[in-house]
């Protein structure tokens, strides 16, 4: 994929917060996540010459791990996809909650400690592919004058679910091209 970093095994801890959305706790506490995708579905991608096959696995209902399968990594990798509806959003747009861990922003932490971080993104499901859009504070008009967030560069941390679903419509009304996009088999 051309932006493999956003999709698939430990690369959520790759872009770590270069330009995306995060927060320190999930915004979608207690909300029943979305199951779009059937166990074993296939994505496939172009990545330069080669084809690239990821296959997603339902941990628990609602709950993704994707695995690239080329790749030597262990099956059941630790990092979580929920999706979630997007309020007054396009039919097929779904908001991408990824759980990952990161060093912990605490200088009284020890370095070796981690903590959760949840990084969010714009999913768009069509019959056949998937679009993937990583949100940019610094590039969508609106979206830092917004209260419940604070900004650093293209990073945006929110605190809440309503100024983040806020920022995403943002996102989707300004129709950025998408970073990836992935064919699927069901």
């Amino acid at each position: 994929m051309r932006n493999a970093a956003r999709f698939g095994l430990t690369c959520m801890a790759a872009p770590l917060l270069a330009a995306c959305f995060t927060s320190q706790t999930s915004l979608y506490t207690g909300v029943t996540p979305l199951r779009p995708f059937e166990e074993g579905a296939v994505f496939t991608n172009m990545d330069g010459s080669k084809v690239e096959h990821i296959t997603a696995h339902e941990a628990a209902p609602g709950i993704y791990h994707f695995v690239i399968e080329s790749s030597d990594k262990i099956r059941d990798n630790q990092i979580v996809y929920r999706f979630f509806p997007l309020p007054d959003a396009p039919v097929g747009t779904l908001v991408e909650e990824v759980t990952t861990v990161a060093p912990c922003p605490s200088a009284a932490t020890s370095r070796d400690k981690t903590c959760p971080i949840y990084i969010y993104g714009l999913w768009r499901v069509t019959p056949k592919s998937l679009e993937i859009t990583n949100p940019d504070c610094s590039k969508v008009k609106g979206i830092a004058k917004l209260r419940g967030l604070s900004v650093s560069g293209g990073n945006c941390s929110f605190t809440n679910r309503k100024t983040l679903e806020r920022a995403l419509r943002l996102v989707v009304a300004a129709h950025p091209k998408p970073d990836d996009i992935v064919n699927i088999r069901q």
